[in-house]
């Protein structure tokens, strides 16, 4: 029997949103690190952290759902 394969729009965001965050965290702030004197606050983290984790848990709720990690 051939399982399910396909990847689902959460499953995408998700790609999507670990994608961006990469870019912002390592492309954008890494100049913008260089150019702020004092104490560097990361409020984004606080939107950016459980955006990624809610993604994360409902893609591998997904992927365990619909079997594709059982026997």
């Amino acid at each position: 029997m051939k399982k399910n394969t396909k990847i689902t729009t959460t499953q995408w965001f998700t790609i999507g949103l670990v994608i961006l965050y990469l870019f912002w965290e390592f492309i954008f702030l890494a100049s913008w690190k260089e150019n702020t004197e004092g104490p560097l606050l990361r409020v984004d983290l606080l939107l950016i952290y459980p955006l990624i984790l809610t993604g994360i848990i409902r893609s591998l709720w997904q992927l365990i759902k619909k079997g594709r990690w059982s026997n």
